[in-house]
């Protein structure tokens, strides 16, 4: 029915990446989402000199964006990453050394990245699919989070067809009518093995799981602890899963019968999660499963939206904890524009348990700080596991707290955005 718009759209990478403009704003998927022929050809062109001013707004990069995150091309690539990661710190330093800023870390929570892009204008969106169904969908198996939102919502949509990605169902997918240019290119998925989990990890894991009741609904975060737990659940019942992140633990204890999601009041025996990390046994199983469903991240980390779940349950890892009882996680996704963590938010406000994981204590001790930086949870929300039990946060949770004003912030990027523009006239 859409093969003949399909072929029409049908391009080379090198002739696709004609839609990216000299001087403007690019975004692209997220981790395993990210196009590397697209990537790759984008970098022939930064080569040519072709490219003069390009503000990048991206989370998490994996290997394919290394094609134009590189220390030589920063005078035309302005990455702005809302999630910075090795690549991006790599950058910062050389740029330190040489007292320049290279790296635009992006000040917001991860749930309102759609928002936020689609308030700056995105000239042109990138991202690898499934290849198109019978009904011109193309599903992006491993990304909702803020790829189909903005894939949705930009001046230009090109789509790398890859038929390693998964097709899933939700919210997964965009249509071949807003997509503007087609490629196709067969690569290997981008690969996140699971940490195996330590004695400590082992140790904290028994004692959540006897607090994590039958019918609870999950969100398990990323870590040796959450996947030790995710091993520790396998004798509960009727479990449920509405989680920011799938990953091959997670999938463990669903196919291992515990997870049924019966008990949901919402998304009813469905896997609710906003981007899939993990090794190609995982994305086999994502793929035509029509229990998974991945919706974007604006609801998926939504608290209202959570809480209409009953018995949740956030299990996620911190990095460090301060003096005034503030924690902060491992991805600044988890907190959202209030220093409010959603996941947990839901689980406070239903009078449930809401529970953080803190590694270990010999860890603890040695990542106390006085003051944390952007990124933390109020301490009233949090409940702290150690390996000896739970153990009350440090501090006081009525201490006074400083609001970061992230509007703001994202008002500032809109004008500087829309200044980058105008700059390079009509």
């Amino acid at each position: 029915m859409f093969e003949a718009e399909y072929q029409k759209k049908l391009c080379t990478a090198e002739q696709a990446v004609q839609l990216i403009p000299s001087c403007g704003t690019l975004s692209m998927g997220m981790g395993v989402s990210e196009p590397p022929a697209l990537l790759a050809a984008l970098e022939q062109r930064i080569l040519r000199r072709e490219i003069e001013n390009l503000r990048v707004y991206y989370s998490h990069s994996v290997a394919a964006a290394a094609a134009i995150l590189k220390y030589e091309y920063m005078d035309v690539i302005k990455p702005h990453p809302f999630f910075p990661v090795a690549a991006e710190r790599e950058l910062a330093r050389r740029g330190a050394l040489e007292g320049r800023k290279v790296v635009y870390y992006m000040l917001g929570n991860f749930s309102r990245m759609p928002r936020v892009l689609a308030d700056i204008g995105i000239d042109t969106f990138i991202v690898m699919v499934a290849p198109m169904d019978k009904g011109g969908f193309f599903s992006c198996g491993t990304n909702g989070d803020y790829t189909i939102p903005t894939a949705q919502s930009a001046k230009k949509l090109i789509v790398e067809v890859n038929p390693h990605m998964p097709r899933v169902f939700g919210d997964s997918a965009v249509h071949i009518s807003d997509v503007d240019a087609i490629v196709e290119h067969e690569s290997a998925l981008a690969q996140f093995p699971p940490r195996a989990p330590t004695e400590n990890d082992l140790a904290i894991s028994k004692l959540i799981v006897e607090m994590v009741p039958d019918r609870a609904t999950l969100q398990i975060g990323v870590g040796g602890v959450p996947n030790a737990i995710c091993a520790a659940l396998t004798n509960h019942h009727d479990l449920g899963v509405h989680t920011e992140l799938m990953t091959p633990p997670l999938v463990a204890l669903i196919q291992s019968g515990a997870v049924t999601n019966r008990y949901k009041n919402i998304n009813k025996f469905k896997n609710v999660y906003t981007l899939a990390l993990g090794d190609n046994a995982m994305y086999e199983f994502l793929n035509d499963n029509s229990s998974m469903e991945l919706y974007p991240v604006n609801y998926v980390n939504n608290a209202e939206v959570i809480g209409r779940n009953d018995k949740v349950v956030s299990i996620n890892a911190f990095l460090q904890v301060g003096l005034d009882g503030e924690a902060e996680p491992p991805t600044p996704s988890l907190v959202d524009a209030d220093r409010g963590a959603p996941f947990v938010e839901a689980s406070f406000q239903q009078h449930k348990a809401a529970f953080e994981v803190v590694f270990e204590l010999g860890q603890l001790e040695r990542r106390v700080e006085a003051d944390l930086p952007i990124g933390e949870i109020d301490p009233s929300l949090v409940l702290v596991l150690l390996e000896q039990g739970p153990q009350q946060p440090p501090g006081d949770s009525s201490d006074e707290v400083v609001p970061v004003d992230e509007d703001a912030a994202v008002d500032r990027e809109v004008a500087n955005a829309r200044g980058s523009r105008s700059s390079r006239g009509p």
